[in-house]
């Protein structure tokens, strides 16, 4: 499955190491990192069919119903946690 457009909330280019960052640039046409707090948050949502956000980071109903051709939500974690 390839996305149109991956939406990375609170997920930095230091967060991952390249080869993982190849991986998700494979996956998708488009890849889009935005704060929580971005004022762009809403705009992108209409139009990614993917999200991505880093642990801890509260994605709300508003969010969902903002992203209405949302196919996959995933959250960068591991088992440990903070």
């Amino acid at each position: 499955m390839k996305f149109k457009k991956i939406l990375l909330i609170n997920i930095r280019e230091d967060n991952l190491d390249k080869i993982f960052w190849n991986r998700i640039d494979n996956l998708t046409d488009k890849k889009i990192l935005l704060q929580k707090d971005s004022p762009n948050l809403s705009d992108e949502l209409k139009y990614c069919d993917c999200l991505l956000t880093l642990f801890g980071v509260d994605i709300t109903k508003k969010e969902i119903d903002g992203a209405p051709n949302l196919k996959y939500i995933g959250l960068l974690a591991t088992a440990f946690g903070k």
